[in-house]
C-alpha cells in the first residue's frame, strides 16, 4: 500500500518527454531517492538526475518497469515491493518541471501524488460517511514481521462491528490510523474473522452441510472454535462477541487489496483438512504445497487458502442458535466481497476471483482513487438493499373462478434484476405456491423484442434500434456510466435489448427491477362510458365488443429504462417502451460498477377514451395508458395499447415543457371533461419552485390545456401535488372536479367544470386559493398527503361528497427514519359540502384505535364507534397511534378503497429491526360514513370459515369486558400496499404482497349480512 497510484494530474494521453538520450533498458527495478531534498533515479546501484542531458537518465515512453516511488522511509522506500509503471508515468514522476510545488525538504513522494494507503483512506473515509443504517466495523491485516510458515498472521479488529450512527466516528479514526504493511496474508485475516463471527458461541458447526453446493465432501460437524481455530487480536474496547444478533441479519466481509495472499500459509497446520481445502479442488491430487496450483503464480510464502475460507464462511450456519420468527433454521453465514486495487495481478488474479464466486459476494477492480470509490459504493449498494423484495399484486378479475390468477412484482437487489409473477388462486381463494409463469425468464431473445421509444422532434413513435433513434439519442448512448463520451452507443443499445456485451454488467434477467411501479391488468374490462351525456357514448358498446378477444395484458415499469407490456396469459413480452426522458441516463445501467437508481418506476393507469390519435382514421375509441417515469425523472406520457401488438407513443410532457413538473410519484388519470378527453396529473415533488400544481393535458396530444396553481410552496417549504381523484357527479362520468393532497397537508379541490378558462382551485378568498383542508395533528403540525384519495357519497340529509384520504409519507431519504417522539399521522373522512372545512379537526368526531389483543396467530385492532353528528360536524378522523406502544410513525401512503360502506386503507409502520422486512403494518377495515367500527365482523378473526359472534374479541369499554368485531389485522410480511381484492360470493379475499415477497391472504366477509354489534357480558 506504500506505492503511488497513477491517476490525475498526471495525463496518459501526454508523451513526457518527446524524447529521451540515455534511457533505462524496459523492463529494469528502479528506486526513488531524496538526495539534497531532491528527487533522483536509483538504477544500478548508481543515483541520476532523470533528464536527457550528459550524465543524467529517463525512461522509454513505451517502457515498462518495476519501480518504489515512496521514499517512506525518510530519503529511500522501506522494504516494500515495487509496482509496475509505464515509462511514460516514472518520466513525467521525476521530471520536476511539472511539479507544483516543487520537491522540497522532507517531501517523500512527489507533490499532488498519492499512495496507495492515502486513496484507500479518502475512498473508505468517503463510504463511511455515505451509510445509513447498517452495521460497520473495520479491521487490518497483522502488523508482525517476524514469521514463519506455521505462525498465524491474524487479523486485528480495530472497530467492532455496531450501528453506524454510533460507529461512525471510531470506524473513521480507525481508517485514519491505518498504515501500510508490506505483507497480505488475506486467508488467514479472513479466517480469524471468521472466530470473530462465532466468538461466545462454541457451539457445533456442520461443515458442507448441502450437498447441492457441489463440493466433494460429506457433512462434518464440529465446534466453532475447532474449525476458527485462531481469533484475531482486539484494539482496546472493541466488544468480543460476535456480530450475528438477529435470525435475519446479511453479513458481509469487504477486502481491498493491492496485493495477492503472501505471508498465508499457516492454513496448512489446520487440523480438519475438510476445511482448509474446503471446495475440494486438491483431493485428486495435483495441487502444490499450500493449496497451489502449478500453472498458476503466486507470491513470495503465498498460499492458496483464501477461496477455501470464504467458501466455508459462506456455506456454513455460523450462529444454529438463531432461528427464524416461527423457530425454523436459518442460515446466518457471511460474505465475501473482494477489491483488487492498482496492481495488475491484483486485478486479474484468478484466487480473487474464485475468493468472490465461492463467497458469494463480486470481485470488483480498481486502479485510482475515483475507481476505489466506485468500487466501495458497488459494494455497499450490493449489500445495503434487501435482497428478493417485493411490490405489488394485480389481479386478472374480481370475482374468483377457475382462471382467476394474481400477479406479484418482486426485485432482487443483488443484481437489480425484476421478476413478475403469475399465480393461480384456488377454490378456496389460497395461492398456488407455483407460479404458472415468471415473465422475467420469458424475455425474448434481444433481436426478437419489439420495443420502442418516442422520437420528440416528430412526436412519432420509433424503434428502438440505433438507425431510428435521433442524434440526441445516440449521443446519449455514446457515453459511458460516468458521461464520458466512448462511441459504445450501439453496443450499449445492444445491451439494453438484453444482449450480453463485453466490459459492461453482468445480469440475470433483462427484466429490471420492478420497486415502486405496480402491475396493472388491462383486458375486456368496461370502463361504463355508455353513460356519457355526449355523442361517442352511442358506439362504446361496440368497441367494447370490438376488444373483447384482445390479448389481456399487465403493464408495469422496470429500473432497466422500459415500460413493459406482458401477455397475462402467457407472461411473454409483446412489447417495451422506453421513454425520451431516461435516455439521458440509460448508459449507467451499463455500467459494471452499477450504483442503483430509478428510470420508469410509476404505476401506469388505464382507460378507453374517445380521441383523434393523428393516424388519419379520426376521432374514435381507443384504449389509452398513462405512465410516469416516478422515482426516475420528471415525465408523464401516453401510449395506445388498443391492439397490444401495435402500440403507439401518444405523447411524452417532461419538465422541458414546463419546469413545474417535478418527480411524478403519483398516477396520472385519464378524464372526460366538458372541454373534452384530458390527462390529470399532480406535478410531483421537487420541482423548480417547489409549488403545488394540478395539470391538465390533451388527452390525444399532450399539449398543456390548464396548469391550476395551488400558489402554496417555496425552497423553504417545499411542496408538491400528489395522485389526483376525479369527481363525476350523477354517475355520468364526466368530471367535474379533482381532489388531490399535497406535501404541507391541504386537501385541494379543482374546479374542471364547464369552460376552461373557468378552472381553477374550487375554493378562494379573494384570488387566493383556499384548500378545503388543511390536516394538522392535535399540536398544530402539518401532515403531508401523499396517496390518492377515494370519494364517496354523503350521508343521507347531508348533500355533498365524502373525501378519504391518510397522511404521510414514504418517498424520500430518512422517511423511514423513526424518532423518539414521531409525528402523529392520520386518517380522515370528511365532508365537502361546498364550503372550506376551515375548522379543521375540531368540526370532526374523533375515532381512535381502543385496543390491540393477539389472538388466533394474529395481532388485530379494535376501534372506537363514535357518532357524526352531521348537523354540526363534518366528518371523522383516527389518530394512528397505538393504544399500548404510543406514537410509533404509523402512516399512510397508499390509496384507501370504498367497499360495502366501509372504508379500507392500509397503513405503514416503519422498523429498524433488520428482521422486520422494513417495516410492517396494518388492513384496517371501518364504517366509511364515521370512521367507527362496523357492526359485523369483517375478518374470519378464529380462521373457521364462518363470520359469526365467534370471531369478535373481548377489551375493556368503560371498565366492562365487551366482545366486539374488530377494524384492523396486522400484516404478517412486512410492509403492505393497498389489496387486490376478488369475491366469491358472501366472502372475499384481499391479497397483499408484502415487502417479505410473500403474497398474503386476508379472508373478510362480503358485505354487511346484518348481525350483532357486539356482545356485552352481564355480570
Amino acid at each position: 500500500m506504500q506505492n503511488v497510484v497513477a491517476q490525475a494530474p498526471y495525463d496518459a494521453s501526454q508523451i513526457y518527454p518527446a524524447g529521451c538520450a540515455d534511457p533505462i533498458p524496459s523492463g529494469a527495478n528502479v528506486d526513488l531517492r531524496i538526495v539534497s531534498g531532491a528527487p533522483r533515479v536509483r538504477y544500478g546501484g548508481v543515483n541520476y538526475v532523470w533528464g536527457s542531458g550528459t550524465g543524467q537518465r529517463c525512461f522509454l515512453t513505451n517502457g515498462s518497469y518495476m519501480a518504489r516511488l515512496n521514499a517512506d522511509a525518510g530519503t529511500q522506500p522501506s522494504n516494500y515491493l515495487p509496482a509496475p509503471y509505464s515509462g511514460n508515468y516514472l518520466n513525467w514522476y521525476f521530471d520536476s518541471t511539472n511539479t507544483t510545488p516543487f520537491w522540497t525538504a522532507g517531501q517523500t513522494i512527489k507533490p499532488s501524488v498519492a499512495s496507495r494507503m492515502t486513496v484507500a483512506r479518502e475512498a473508505a473515509q468517503a463510504l463511511v460517511g455515505s451509510l445509513r443504517d447498517v452495521r460497520l466495523g473495520l479491521a487490518r491485516y497483522s502488523d508482525v514481521v517476524d514469521f514463519t510458515d506455521a505462525r498465524y498472521l491474524p487479523a486485528h479488529i480495530m472497530a467492532g462491528v455496531d450501528h453506524i450512527d454510533l460507529n461512525r466516528t471510531t470506524v473513521s479514526n480507525a481508517i485514519a490510523a491505518l498504515s501500510a504493511n508490506g505483507l497480505t496474508p488475506l486467508a488467514e485475516s479472513l479466517h480469524s474473522v471468521g472466530r470473530y463471527f462465532v466468538q461466545g458461541h462454541n457451539q457445533p458447526l456442520t461443515l458442507h452441510p448441502d450437498a447441492s453446493s457441489g463440493y466433494p465432501y460429506a457433512p462434518s460437524t464440529h465446534d466453532a472454535y475447532s474449525i476458527f481455530n485462531v481469533p484475531p487480536t482486539y484494539a482496546a474496547g472493541v466488544r468480543q462477541a460476535s456480530p450475528i444478533e438477529h435470525w435475519c441479519q446479511q453479513n458481509y466481509a469487504v477486502i481491498m487489496t493491492d496485493g495477492r495472499p503472501q505471508a498465508d500459509r499457516a492454513l496448512s497446520t489446520h487440523p480438519i483438512a475438510a476445511y482448509r481445502d474446503y471446495d475440494g479442488d486438491c483431493l485428486g491430487g495435483g495441487c502444490l504445497s499450500f493449496d497451489r496450483k502449478p500453472e498458476r503464480d503466486y507470491e513470495s510464502r503465498g498460499s492458496d487458502y483464501l477461496d477455501d475460507v470464504a467458501a466455508a464462511l459462506y456455506d456454513i450456519d455460523l450462529r444454529p442458535d438463531l432461528v427464524d420468527a416461527e423457530g425454523r433454521p436459518v442460515k446466518n453465514n457471511l460474505a465475501t466481497y473482494v477489491i483488487g486495487f492498482a496492481e495488475e495481478d491484483v486485478l486479474h488474479d484468478p484466487l480473487l476471483q474464485e475468493t468472490a464466486a465461492q463467497g458469494g459476494g463480486r470481485f470488483l477492480v480498481a486502479d485510482d482513487e475515483d475507481g476505489l470509490i466506485r468500487a466501495f459504493q458497488t459494494a455497499s449498494d450490493t449489500i445495503f438493499a434487501q435482497v428478493s423484495s417485493a411490490s405489488s399484486v394485480a389481479a386478472n378479475s374480481t370475482r374468483l373462478d377457475t382462471d382467476t390468477v394474481v400477479y406479484q412484482a418482486r426485485f432482487n437487489s443483488a443484481d437489480w434484476s425484476g421478476q413478475l409473477y403469475a399465480f393461480a388462486l384456488r377454490a378456496d381463494g389460497s395461492v398456488d405456491p407455483t407460479p404458472r409463469w415468471e415473465a422475467g425468464a420469458l424475455i425474448p431473445p434481444p433481436a426478437a423484442r419489439r420495443i420502442i421509444t418516442y422520437e420528440p422532434n416528430s412526436g412519432q413513435t420509433a424503434l428502438f434500434a440505433w438507425p431510428a433513434l435521433n442524434a440526441a439519442q445516440q449521443a446519449a448512448l455514446h457515453r459511458d456510466g460516468a458521461g464520458e463520451p466512448d462511441g459504445r452507443g450501439e453496443q450499449r443499445l445492444a445491451w439494453l435489448r438484453g444482449a450480453e456485451v463485453a466490459g459492461m454488467r453482468p445480469r440475470s434477467t433483462s427484466l429490471g427491477d420492478l420497486v415502486n411501479s405496480d402491475p396493472l391488468f388491462v383486458g375486456s374490462q368496461d370502463y361504463g362510458f355508455t353513460a356519457l351525456p355526449y355523442a361517442e357514448a352511442a358506439s362504446y358498446a361496440a368497441f367494447r365488443a370490438s376488444v373483447r378477444e384482445r390479448p389481456p395484458m399487465i403493464y408495469i415499469g422496470s429500473n432497466a429504462g422500459m415500460l413493459h407490456g406482458f401477455d397475462a396469459e402467457t407472461g411473454a413480452e409483446r412489447f417495451a417502451y422506453v421513454p425520451n426522458a431516461v435516455y439521458a441516463a440509460l448508459s449507467q445501467l451499463t455500467a459494471p460498477d452499477y450504483r442503483h437508481r430509478y428510470y420508469v418506476d410509476g404505476s401506469p393507469r388505464a382507460s378507453d377514451a374517445y380521441i383523434d390519435t393523428g393516424d388519419g382514421q379520426g376521432a374514435r375509441w381507443r384504449t389509452v395508458l398513462l405512465g410516469s417515469t416516478g422515482a426516475g425523472g420528471r415525465a408523464v406520457f401516453a401510449l395506445d395499447v388498443t391492439d397490444p401488438d401495435a402500440p403507439r407513443v401518444l405523447w411524452e410532457f417532461t419538465e422541458l415543457q414546463d419546469a413545474g413538473l417535478g418527480y411524478t410519484i403519483g398516477q396520472p388519470t385519464v378524464v372526460r371533461t366538458a372541454a373534452g378527453w384530458m390527462a390529470v396529473f399532480g406535478n410531483g415533488y421537487n420541482s423548480a419552485d417547489h409549488r403545488a400544481r394540478l395539470f391538465v393535458v390533451d388527452l390525444a396530444t399532450g399539449a398543456l390545456v390548464a396548469r391550476l396553481d395551488t400558489g402554496l410552496g417555496d425552497s423553504a417549504h417545499p411542496n408538491g401535488l400528489a395522485s389526483p381523484a376525479p369527481y363525476a357527479p350523477g354517475h355520468n362520468r364526466v368530471t367535474s372536479a379533482i381532489y388531490a393532497g399535497d406535501l404541507l397537508g391541504r386537501l385541494w379541490k379543482f374546479d374542471l367544470s364547464g369552460n376552461v378558462n373557468t378552472w381553477g382551485v374550487a375554493y378562494r378568498q379573494g384570488n387566493v386559493p383556499q384548500p378545503l383542508f388543511v390536516a394538522r395533528d392535535a399540536a398544530g403540525n402539518e401532515q403531508p398527503i401523499t396517496s390518492r384519495p377515494a370519494l364517496g357519497t354523503g350521508p343521507d340529509g347531508a348533500a355533498g361528497t365524502m373525501v378519504y384520504f391518510g397522511t404521510g409519507r414514504y418517498f424520500a431519504d430518512g422517511d423511514n427514519h423513526v424518532p423518539d417522539a414521531p409525528a402523529v399521522q392520520s386518517f380522515y373522512g370528511i365532508l365537502d359540502n361546498g364550503s372550506v372545512l376551515g375548522a379543521g379537526r375540531s368540526a370532526l368526531v374523533e375515532q381512535s384505535i381502543l385496543a390491540e389483543v393477539a389472538a388466533h396467530g394474529d395481532d388485530w385492532r379494535v376501534t372506537t364507534e363514535e357518532p357524526v353528528r352531521w348537523a354540526d360536524q363534518r366528518g371523522w378522523f383516527i389518530d394512528l397511534v397505538s393504544p399500548a406502544a404510543g406514537p410509533q410513525g404509523e402512516r399512510v401512503v397508499s390509496a384507501p378503497l370504498l367497499r360495502h360502506g366501509r372504508v379500507i386503507f392500509v397503513t405503514l409502520v416503519p422498523d429498524r429491526d433488520p428482521c422486520a422486512f422494513g417495516g410492517g403494518g396494518w388492513l384496517m377495515e371501518m364504517s366509511a360514513l364515521t370512521g367507527a367500527r362496523l357492526a359485523y365482523t369483517p375478518f374470519d378473526v378464529d380462521g373457521d370459515g364462518a363470520f359469526s359472534a365467534d370471531d369478535f374479541l373481548r377489551v375493556i369499554i368503560d371498565g366492562e369486558p365487551v366482545d366486539v368485531p374488530v377494524s384492523g389485522r396486522r400484516s404478517r410480511e412486512g410492509i403492505i400496499k393497498s389489496p387486490g381484492i376478488v369475491s366469491a360470493g358472501e366472502t372475499e379475499y384481499k391479497y397483499t404482497s408484502g415487502s417479505s415477497g410473500n403474497i398474503e391472504v386476508t379472508v373478510e366477509r362480503g358485505s354487511d349480512l346484518g348481525g350483532r354489534q357486539s356482545w356485552r357480558e352481564l355480570r
